[in-house]
C-alpha cells in the first residue's frame, strides 16, 4: 500500500554558504532509506523544465523512500555563483546534504543511502560513491559520466585558455571550472564502484547518447544494468517515457535499498 508523504522545505549549509532543498518524507515507523536527487549541469532541484525530480520524488516517496532534491550552490535558489561552481565544490556540498539530512531527521537511515543523477549529476554522485560506504546503490539518468577531456573540442580548450571562459547555453563556463574538472578521471575509478548500478538512457538524447552509457557500463563490475528507453530525450520526454524512468528506477530501489 503506498504511504501518504510530507514535503519539507529545508536549508542546508556548505562552506558558510546556504543550501536550498526539499526533503520528501514518507509517514512510515522505523528507519527509512535515503534517494538523493542530484540535478546536472545548469539545473536545478527540479531537475528539468518539466520538473521530472518533482514526479520522481512524491513516487518514491509514496513507496517509502525518504527523498532529498536539493540545489547545487550557485543553481536555483542556493547561494553562491555559478560561476564559481566545480566539481568539487559540487561534491562538498552532496557530502554535506547527505550528512545534515539525517541530523535533521534522525529516523532517516544515512547507511542506506540510494544517489540518483542526471546528466552530469551522475558524474558527481558516481565520484562520491568512489570515498563513501553510506552509498549503497546508483542509478543514472542520462548520465555524463565521460571525463571532461573525452568529449570537450580541443577549441572549447583553446577559446577557455584564451579568454578565462566561454559560453554554452547562456551560461559561463570559467578557466577555473575546466581545471577543476581535469583533476578528476572517473574511467580509472569504476573500479572502486563496488554497489548496484543502474544506468538509464534515452533512444532520444542527442546530449549524452547512450553508448557512452554502454562504454562506462562494461567497466562496473558490481551488480549492473542498462536499459535503453524507447522515445526518451535529455529532459525526460514523453508520458510513456518518464512513466519507465519511474518505474524501472522504483524496482532498483526496492531492491537494492
Amino acid at each position: 500500500m503506498k504511504k501518504r508523504t510530507i514535503e519539507i522545505p529545508l536549508t542546508f549549509e556548505c562552506e558558510n554558504q546556504q543550501i536550498i532543498g526539499v526533503l520528501h518524507l514518507p509517514n512510515k515507523k522505523g528507519r527509512i532509506p535515503l534517494v538523493v536527487l542530484v540535478h546536472g549541469w545548469s539545473a536545478n532541484k527540479l531537475g528539468t523544465w518539466n520538473a521530472f525530480f518533482v514526479r520522481a520524488a512524491r513516487e518514491f516517496s509514496k513507496n517509502g523512500f525518504a527523498v532529498l532534491r536539493f540545489d547545487f550552490r550557485g543553481s536555483g535558489d542556493s547561494e553562491g555563483k555559478f560561476e564559481d561552481q566545480t566539481v568539487t565544490s559540487m561534491l562538498k556540498d552532496l557530502d554535506a546534504v547527505i550528512t545534515q539530512v539525517s541530523e535533521k531527521f534522525p529516523q532517516i537511515d544515512n547507511k542506506r543511502v540510494c544517489l540518483i543523477g542526471h546528466s552530469q549529476g551522475a558524474y558527481v554522485s558516481f565520484l562520491q560513491a568512489t570515498k563513501d560506504k553510506r552509498i549503497k546503490c546508483l542509478v543514472s539518468w542520462m548520465g555524463r559520466l565521460s571525463d571532461l577531456k573525452e568529449f570537450w573540442s580541443k577549441t572549447w580548450f583553446y577559446e577557455i585558455e584564451r579568454k578565462g571562459y566561454i559560453y554554452e547555453w547562456d551560461y559561463k563556463i570559467t578557466k577555473k571550472y575546466v581545471q577543476d574538472s581535469l583533476k578528476y578521471n572517473l574511467s580509472k575509478l569504476a573500479w572502486r564502484i563496488k554497489i548496484p548500478t543502474l544506468l538509464i538512457y534515452g533512444e532520444l538524447d542527442d546530449i549524452v547518447p547512450p553508448s557512452e552509457g554502454m562504454k562506462f557500463y562494461r567497466k562496473i563490475k558490481s551488480p549492473k544494468k542498462i536499459v535503453i528507453v524507447k522515445d526518451l530525450n535529455h529532459t525526460f520526454s514523453g508520458e510513456k517515457a518518464k512513466k519507465s524512468v519511474i518505474r524501472i528506477t522504483l524496482k532498483w530501489l526496492s531492491k537494492w535499498l
